[in-house]
């Protein structure tokens, strides 16, 4: 990318499910640092809402938030799906001029994004439900 990357907005919900299991979430990444938020639809202890936002002046992690720019070109081969019973997550690459949006229900094809992005994730924090924790298990 030849424009500065300036944030990266990455939402997600829960979908078709139960109405006391559902949430929507939202995980921005800055320069200077990372937040989440999880919000249920009805808050238990079973889905908690839950905030979390951390500052960084680390160059290892600036470094990642640079290179999460050019992840944006994974995103535009994304193929289209359709996908009833759950959301699509929405992931927003914000530059100085521009902005791209992309919707995507799965990360095949962006792994490597994903796995940068765990990279910059505290690790007192749980990894945020927009982005996939481990592969599906298909061995059954």
């Amino acid at each position: 990318m030849e424009d500065q990357l300036i944030k990266i907005i990455i939402k997600g919900a829960s979908g078709w499910g139960p109405s006391d299991m559902a949430y929507s979430d939202k995980l921005t990444i800055k320069s200077d640092g990372i937040s989440y938020e999880k919000k249920p639809v009805i808050e238990s202890e079973e889905n908690p809402h839950v905030k979390w936002s951390y500052k960084t002046n680390s160059d290892k992690y600036q470094s990642l938030f640079h290179a999460l720019g050019e992840q944006s070109h994974a995103f535009e081969k994304l193929p289209d799906e359709f996908v009833t019973d759950i959301c699509p997550n929405q992931v927003k690459f914000y530059f100085e001029n521009e902005t791209l949006s992309f919707d995507t229900y799965f990360y095949h094809g962006v792994e490597q994004f994903v796995e940068m992005v765990k990279l910059m994730i505290p690790a007192t924090e749980e990894t945020p439900y927009c982005l996939p924790d481990e592969e599906p298990d298909d061995e059954d």
